[in-house]
């Protein structure tokens, strides 16, 4: 009721769909929606999780059969499988705010945030382990590669390259001339990165 009292005034911060027709949304002040129709009508599912201080929720991933979500000052909350009625707080290994989640192989999720800090999980998000980055600089992106690798950008423009399985650290790959604010890969491989400045498409990247 509050919600809807206070009208759509709230940004979006990461948009997740299992199937053509399941999906889930979330943003800013521990707002989650969930669709069963694919994206025709939207239910709230806020009112089921863990956070009093409504952090905002800045990405969310389905891995497995558990649905992951990141976000501010720490925050990591994961429901013990799709559908679950209640989610679960994680003991977080870092208190700066993860800025988004990527799905680097099946099984295997990194989350991403502040001053170059990642870290990996390989149980549906209950655990999580420090990767190690040679930047200090906020990662604002990543997107798994078909190879088994996973690609962090950052707000500096700087590409960075981790190996989804081993869990050894990622490493600067490339750089951009201008701060990153989204990564994917496209159907042919290309990387494709949203940016201050437009979007930009990378062939055949990395080259090894």
């Amino acid at each position: 009721q509050q919600a809807l009292g206070e009208g759509a005034d709230k940004p979006f911060f990461d948009l997740e769909f299992i199937d053509e027709r399941r999906g889930f949304a979330a943003g800013a002040y521990n707002l989650l929606l969930a669709t069963e129709d694919g994206g025709t009508t939207w239910t709230s599912w806020s009112h089921r999780l863990p956070n009093p201080r409504s952090l905002h929720l800045y990405g969310l991933r389905v891995a497995g059969d558990h649905l992951v979500i990141a976000g501010e000052q720490g925050l990591l909350l994961r429901a013990a499988r799709l559908g679950a009625a209640s989610f679960e707080a994680v003991a977080s290994p870092y208190k700066g705010s993860f800025f988004g989640l990527v799905q680097a192989a099946p099984g295997v999720l990194v989350a991403f945030g502040l001053r170059g800090s990642a870290y990996r999980s390989t149980d549906g998000g209950a655990q999580w382990a420090r990767v190690e980055t040679d930047t200090p600089v906020t990662l604002s992106a990543g997107a798994a590669l078909a190879d088994g690798r996973f690609v962090l950008a950052s707000q500096a423009g700087a590409l960075l390259l981790g190996q989804a399985r081993t869990g050894t650290g990622a490493r600067t790959a490339g750089h951009h001339p201008v701060p990153i604010t989204g990564a994917v890969v496209a159907g042919d491989g290309a990387l494709v990165l949203s940016t201050l400045r437009g979007m930009h498409r990378l062939p055949g990247w990395p080259q090894a």
